[in-house]
């Protein structure tokens, strides 16, 4: 483990309650640092003269050359973790600090439970109408109780695999062609952790309704491959609905399973439909690309990024592949504390069943039938 990596001869408890305390961003950024000065630490064990690629290092890390000079600096002072943590000395938003047998913390990790579908502010508005606190305090309350169960080894077994998010989402690249699209990326994400189960990258103006049933067939074999699946039930699903010569038929699939009552909240109207819960879940960025919400929607206009190049297509994949691997590979560690590893669950359960479900919809093969 990469802590144990850093002070191997001393006791870790207290750095790792340290790293789990954490939002999940600052935490990701905490340990890409740390990675980034063990690196060079390996690099200069048996040479202190040796040659580093610092910028290259600081770039891996997020990081500005003075800015991985600044943490150096800091680390060499105290060794502690809390000289990586971002904004770690300014002082955390208090209505959100409360213990777990404090009511509204009581109240919110029920509502999750009870509405897995249910959105953070969903949730937010119902606790709104038992406590006396804002809806934005109330927001970041339950957005903190998800975090936490995601990442308590004596939690997340409960609430892994209990819901799946299926979505389309921009990111900051656009195609090669002579009139330039934006490059989207569907995807499959187990809700609870951010894990991405699946994906597949195609032009806006494609048929994102097949590109999503790629996403979910991706899903399907990771999770029966890995055995990660819960045993029992079916997990809900948050589906956006892309767009594609099926579309019609996929509402109407929707619209019989939601009245049949299937687990399946869709979110199929308007162009900003797309992505808003992406980011809602996994933050603004994938790594190094950012997500476009605004910009996903068939024939939107392309935004100036900056800079950022376009790109032919199958490079973008590579380029989402990598990112994505990346993600996972710090959210699979994180669930491995928790028991949640290859082999944990069942081959097909809830999520495939429901991966089936979904799938169903959008292939438009759920026959509408007379009541």
């Amino acid at each position: 483990m990469l802590l144990h990596r850093a002070w191997p001869d001393e006791p870790v408890d207290e750095q790792i309650a340290l790293l789990r305390s954490l939002p999940l961003l600052r935490r990701e950024k905490a340990v890409a640092r740390l990675k980034a000065l063990l690196t060079i630490e390996a690099a200069r064990r048996d040479n202190p003269r040796a040659h580093v690629d610092l910028k290259k290092v600081a770039a891996d890390a997020g990081l500005t050359s003075d800015g991985l000079f600044a943490i150096r600096q800091k680390w060499a002072a105290s060794r502690t973790l809390s000289a990586l943590v971002p904004y770690l000395g300014r002082a955390e938003r208090q209505p959100t600090q409360r213990a777990d047998d404090d009511p509204v913390v009581v109240a919110a990790r029920r509502l999750i439970v009870e509405r897995p579908t249910a959105s953070d502010s969903m949730i937010a508005s119902a606790l709104g109408r038992e406590f006396d606190l804002s809806a934005p305090v109330l927001v970041r309350l339950v957005r903190r109780v998800r975090r936490d169960d995601a990442t308590d080894p004596d939690r997340i077994g409960t609430v892994f695999g209990k819901a799946i998010l299926v979505d389309v989402c921009a990111i900051n690249r656009t195609t090669l062609d002579d009139d330039p699209q934006m490059i989207v990326c569907a995807l499959v994400v187990e809700r609870a952790s951010g894990l991405m189960l699946g994906h597949h990258v195609a032009a806006a103006n494609d048929d994102t309704l097949h590109a999503q049933l790629q996403a979910i067939g991706q899903a399907h074999e990771m999770v029966t491959r890995q055995r990660l699946d819960q045993p029992d039930g079916h997990a809900a699903a948050l589906l956006t609905l892309g767009d594609g010569p099926g579309f019609d038929a996929a509402i109407a699939s929707a619209a019989l399973l939601k009245k049949s009552g299937v687990d399946l909240a869709v979110n199929s109207l308007g162009s900003r439909r797309y992505g808003s819960r992406v980011v809602s879940l996994l933050g603004k960025r994938l790594g190094r690309l950012w997500w476009r919400p605004r910009s996903s929607a068939p024939h939107a206009e392309v935004p100036a990024f900056g800079g950022d190049p376009a790109i032919d297509i199958d490079d973008a994949r590579i380029l989402v592949d990598g990112e994505v691997s990346s993600h996972n590979a710090g959210v699979l560690e994180r669930l491995a504390e928790g028991g949640v590893r290859p082999g944990w669950g069942v081959a097909e359960g809830a999520m495939v069943g429901t991966l089936n479900v979904v799938a169903d919809v959008l292939a438009g093969r759920i026959k509408l039938r007379s009541r």
